[in-house]
C-alpha cells in the first residue's frame, strides 16, 4: 500500500530560480520530509502554462501541468493520490486545478484534495498571530504592509478576513493587493492612520517574483516602494516568499498530514476515501 500512495504539490510556479528553489521546492521537500519513512513520493505540477511555456523555451526545464502529473503519477503505478495546492486562497487557480483533477479521477482508487493556506477559521487566526510574531522580529516601530496577489474570484475577501483580524489584534498590519481590493492606495492610508514614520513591505505570496521584484520593490514611479516614499514614508522591504520561512513549509505539510491520516483511518475501517 505505501508505494501506491503519492503526493502531488501544486504551485503557481515562477520564472525566479532562487525563489523557486527556496520557496516551491523547500515547501516540497518538507512534505517529503515529514513522510520519508512512509515510501510516500513526491510530485510536482505548476497551474501557470506561461511560466511551463518559459521555463521550457529559456531553461530547458520541463515541469508538469496538474493533468500531466497525474498521468505520469499513474503510470508510475500509484492508487491514491493527495493534491496539496501551494496557493493561499482558494480562488481562480485552484478552482481550475480542482477541475483538471476532478477530470482524473478516474485514473486513480482515490484522490483526496489538500486545503489552500487560508481556508478554515484556525488557519486566519494561525496567519494572523504568525505575521504578529514576524512584525516584532522585522519591524517593531513600524506599519507592516503585505503584498498579496488579488483576486477577481470571490475568495479576494480572504484578504480583508484577515486585515479583520489585524484590526482586532490591535496591530499595525495590513494586507493590500496587487489586482483587486483592499489595494495600495488603502495600504497608505491605514500607515497615515498609524503613529509610525516607516512602513516596511513584504511580499504574502508563497515566491518572491515578479510582483515582489517589480511591483512592490521595482524602480518604477509606480512600485509600491515609490508610493509609499512619495507619502513620506521611510520605506524598507524584505524580499522573500512565504514559502521560505519553515513555519509555512511546516503548515502544508500538516495539511497532507491531515490527509493522510484521514485515509489510513478509513482503510482501517474498510471504507474508501
Amino acid at each position: 500500500m505505501k508505494d501506491k500512495r503519492a503526493v502531488l504539490v501544486v504551485s503557481f510556479g515562477t520564472t525566479y530560480e532562487n525563489a523557486r528553489r527556496s520557496c516551491i521546492e523547500g515547501i516540497e521537500k518538507e512534505i517529503g520530509k515529514t513522510f520519508a519513512d512512509q515510501g510516500i513520493k513526491v510530485y510536482r505540477a505548476f497551474t501557470s502554462n506561461m511560466i511551463i511555456r518559459i521555463l521550457k523555451e529559456k531553461y530547458q526545464i520541463e515541469t508538469d501541468t496538474v493533468e500531466e502529473a497525474l498521468l505520469r503519477m499513474e503510470r508510475d503505478g500509484v492508487k491514491h493520490v493527495i493534491v496539496q495546492p501551494t496557493h493561499i486562497i482558494d480562488g481562480i487557480e485552484n478552482t481550475r486545478m480542482k477541475e483538471v483533477v476532478s477530470r482524473c479521477q478516474e485514473h486513480f482508487e482515490s484522490i483526496s484534495m489538500g486545503e489552500v493556506l487560508l481556508s478554515k477559521e484556525s488557519d486566519y487566526v494561525w496567519m494572523a498571530e504568525y505575521f504578529s510574531a514576524r512584525k516584532q522580529e522585522l519591524a517593531k516601530e513600524q506599519t507592516l504592509v503585505l503584498m498579496g496577489h488579488g483576486s477577481s474570484h470571490k475568495a479576494n475577501e480572504s484578504y480583508q478576513k484577515l486585515n479583520h483580524l489585524f484590526e482586532k489584534m490591535q496591530e499595525d498590519i495590513f494586507v493590500a493587493t496587487v489586482e483587486a481590493e483592499p489595494d495600495v492606495e488603502d495600504g497608505i492610508a491605514f500607515a497615515k492612520k498609524s503613529e509610525n514614520t516607516k512602513v516596511m513591505l513584504l511580499p504574502f505570496m508563497i515566491v518572491a517574483g515578479d510582483h515582489a521584484h517589480n511591483d512592490m520593490a521595482g524602480d518604477e514611479e509606480d512600485s509600491w516602494v515609490n508610493r509609499f516614499r512619495v507619502e513620506g514614508f521611510e520605506v524598507s522591504y524584505v524580499m522573500e516568499g512565504l514559502g521560505e520561512q519553515k513555519e509555512i513549509r511546516t503548515r502544508f505539510a500538516k495539511k497532507v498530514e491531515a490527509l493522510i491520516s484521514k485515509f489510513e483511518a478509513l482503510l482501517t475501517n474498510g471504507k474508501h476515501c
